[in-house]
């Protein structure tokens, strides 16, 4: 067994599965603190060196690894950038020192081999024959890498949000601002920025196109609960994201008794697999699916009409690879970060909800994808729901450079207020947010640059409502100044 020292936590590598597993002790190292040798290293004082990678660095082999101790939702977002690498040196074989080998072996071109980070780290590091090295947080080498001669970015910091970067090249080191990173909302916008400031990759989370939903078919939920066919995963990879159990157990009462088809996931651990049994046992006609590769999930998930979760890594595995529509409760992780920027997917928050709420949430998001404009808009304002939405969506979609920053605020805010006024009170967790991630958003409107207004509205859960709801009314025009006050339906 190899073991990786880190700031705060044990970082385990079992060759019995090819993970690293945290434990709960804290470090203790043979002779020093925890995290001293790092805490030294981020003491002195580097000069800045903006984008280093992106002067020609000629490269015929090139080494790359994300760090230690990620999840398998962050290596759905890290596939990006293996194929940023692929573009940016694409005459080079790439060496990729990867856990979850199983993961990554389907997904890569012959350009890339993979290396078991548990038993090729210290050959990566100390081989001098790669032209380029990119590598995430690998803790308790911050000092050693600083010493290489190739061009070797690295990083230091165990998420991005606290991320710090260096490159070293002919033993100097410098370290590189990560301005992009820090301006960018979502977590997959984070990983592509950290690349841009790296100079891998030209990369603007705030002005990159969204999504266009558009082009995508939309996914289509029956018209009713009856007969649905609904997967539950009530497991999460750690215990703080976990919606508790009885309250899944109360909404898969709720889900059979309006007579949808239930199944849930024994994950592949056994705090997973003990939940989806207990769950299997207290609610009669739930199917337990067993531990399967995670190859055959994917292709399971796409016989169902609904996934429902915490914040794990199937919505980004539906984001990325495709799916049926995901909808995942979210707390105490910030869903505007790590909710991926697509149209299959939709959340709740904050972890709190009853079940109740998520049951309501199920039915709004139901309504929201057969049409159903009577179920979630205030008696009355079905036109007017679509009017905002329209607004909402080409404001969005295209902001126009002449405009001043206080003009489309103030359009946006008024055109998000409408809608927070259109929907049934029942349905607000699902299609605003709720009332803390709706203030949220407007508070970001009034006062952030206006590039982080733009990701948060990209990640709200309003905008992915407006989206689906201005498709009904295709015939409509597209009104894009906002909706008059006096045109409110009031309850």
């Amino acid at each position: 067994m190899n073991t990786y020292q880190v700031p705060s936590d044990e970082y385990r590598v079992t060759r019995a599965n090819g993970k690293l597993e945290t434990g709960n002790r804290k470090l203790r190292t043979r002779d020093q603190e925890p995290g001293t040798m790092d805490k030294d290293f981020l003491s002195r004082h580097f000069g800045p060196v903006e984008r280093p990678l992106a002067q020609h660095v000629p490269a015929t082999r090139v080494l790359f690894t994300p760090g230690v101790g990620l999840g398998l939702g962050d290596q759905f977002m890290c596939l990006a950038l293996v194929r940023a690498l692929e573009i940016r040196f694409p005459t080079a074989r790439i060496d990729l020192l990867i856990e979850y080998e199983d993961f990554w072996r389907p997904r890569i071109s012959h350009r890339v081999r993979l290396l078991p980070i548990q038993s090729s780290l210290d050959a990566g590091l100390s081989d001098d024959g790669y032209d380029v090295k990119v590598l995430g947080y690998l803790p308790g080498r911050l000092a050693e890498l600083a010493q290489s001669h190739a061009p070797t970015v690295f990083c230091a910091g165990e998420n991005l949000n606290d991320y710090r970067s260096f490159y070293a090249a002919g033993g100097l080191c410098n370290e590189i601002p990560l301005t992009t990173c820090r301006e960018a909302v979502a977590e997959g916008d984070k990983f592509l920025a950290l690349f841009h400031d790296f100079g891998v990759i030209t990369y603007s989370s705030s002005q990159s196109p969204c999504v266009d939903w558009n082009a995508l078919t939309f996914d289509e939920l029956p018209a009713s609960l009856a007969g649905a066919r609904i997967f539950l995963h009530p497991g999460a990879g750690k215990e703080y994201k976990r919606w508790p159990l009885e309250n899944w157990i109360e909404l898969a009462r709720r889900l059979t008794a309006a007579r949808a088809e239930l199944s849930v996931s024994s994950g592949d651990s056994d705090p997973d697999r003990r939940l989806a049994q207990t769950l299997a046992e207290a609610v009669p006609g739930v199917r337990c699916i067993s531990s399967v590769a995670l190859e055959m999930l994917l292709g399971l998930l796409r016989d169902f009409d609904l996934v429902l979760s915490a914040d794990t890594f199937l919505p980004h595995a539906i984001a990325t690879e495709g799916g049926p529509l995901s909808l995942a409760v979210y707390g105490p992780t910030d869903p505007f970060r790590y909710c991926p920027n697509s149209p299959k997917h939709f959340f709740i928050a904050p972890l709190a909800v009853s079940p109740q709420q998520f049951y309501d949430a199920i039915h709004a998001l139901f309504a929201l994808c057969s049409g159903d404009l009577a179920e979630i808009a205030v008696p009355g304002c079905e036109m007017l729901l679509i009017r905002a939405s329209h607004a909402l969506t080409g404001l969005l979609r295209e902001l126009p450079v002449f405009a001043t920053n206080s003009l489309w605020r103030w359009q946006v805010d008024e055109t998000l207020r409408v809608l927070g006024e259109c929907f049934d009170e029942r349905h607000r967790l699902l299609l605003i947010g709720g009332d803390e991630l709706y203030l949220r958003l407007r508070r970001s409107i009034a006062s952030d640059p206006l590039g982080r207004v733009v990701q948060m509205l990209r990640q709200s859960p309003v905008w992915r409502a407006a989206q689906r709801i201005s498709r009904f009314a295709v015939a409509q025009p597209r009104d894009h100044t906002p909706v008059p006050t006096d045109d409110l339906c009031h309850v």
